[in-house]
């Protein structure tokens, strides 16, 4: 599948992926990741991170609450070409998800989305994937459901100067309204329709060793049920090739 300049392969991806308001059960093909600062906060503080400093607990994510917010990071040198940004996060406009605009930003350079609401996973799958009977009101239970790999957001961007602002923004106050994340990454997939080789990619900037391909080989309903094709809008446990199980939604 060719969505712009990216080509995604929809036979060799474990999970959904929101982009473009596109959802594509897709994996991106020949992606190499590149390091980030601090993009899991996994020690709870905003090292690497410019602007407005994020709010931390003890539970490895950041928060905004009840402000207008631009935090970001900068990276030079990078390759030119297409890059995806991903973050676990979402944003409750107001205390009780009392209005439905999205007024938080996901943005990388001039590209730029919404981030999703708290309200966008149905109640029964958000219990079924996490064991939560309610939608995450506090860090706890915010990381709860990013540890299970939902709310998920997924840019893309075309560096062409080999510098990379990326960060999240909120320019309008709300009263009580939170936005929160984790897991920060973003990942080089070429420049132009082909992903280039590994052998290609020796001049980019901070590149950590590529991601090994990780690709599901059997799928389980939630009552043990072993099935050949997942369908989509359900939740399905996951074994991947790496000997690890997952649940996830298509």
């Amino acid at each position: 599948m060719k969505v712009g300049s990216i080509i995604y392969n929809t036979n060799r991806y474990a999970g959904q992926m929101q982009f473009d308001n596109f959802k594509l059960n897709c994996k991106v093909e020949g992606a190499y990741e590149i390091a980030i600062t601090n993009g899991g906060f996994d020690s709870n503080n905003n090292t690497g991170w410019s602007g407005t400093g994020f709010i931390f607990q003890s539970y490895t994510d950041a928060e905004h609450y009840n402000k207008t917010f631009d935090t970001y990071q900068d990276i030079n040198g990078l390759a030119n070409g297409w890059y995806i940004l991903t973050v676990n996060g979402f944003y409750r406009n107001g205390l009780n998800d009392d209005g439905t605009n999205k007024l938080t930003t996901l943005y990388a350079n001039d590209a730029a989305q919404a981030v999703r609401l708290r309200s966008s996973i149905g109640l029964s799958d958000l219990q079924a994937a996490t064991g939560l009977y309610a939608y995450p009101n506090n860090m706890h239970d915010a990381e709860i459901a990013f540890e299970a790999g939902l709310y998920e957001n997924i840019l893309r961007v075309y560096v062409s100067n080999g510098t990379l602002r990326f960060g999240v923004r909120k320019s309008i106050a709300t009263t009580y309204d939170w936005a929160i994340f984790d897991n920060f990454r973003l990942y080089y997939v070429g420049n132009g329709n082909n992903v280039p080789a590994r052998n290609t990619l020796d001049d980019v900037t901070a590149v950590k060793d590529v991601k090994t391909l990780v690709t599901p080989i059997m799928y389980y309903t939630l009552d043990g049920r072993r099935i050949s094709v997942p369908e989509a809008g359900h939740l399905y446990i996951v074994k991947m090739s790496d000997g690890t199980t997952r649940k996830i939604m298509f």
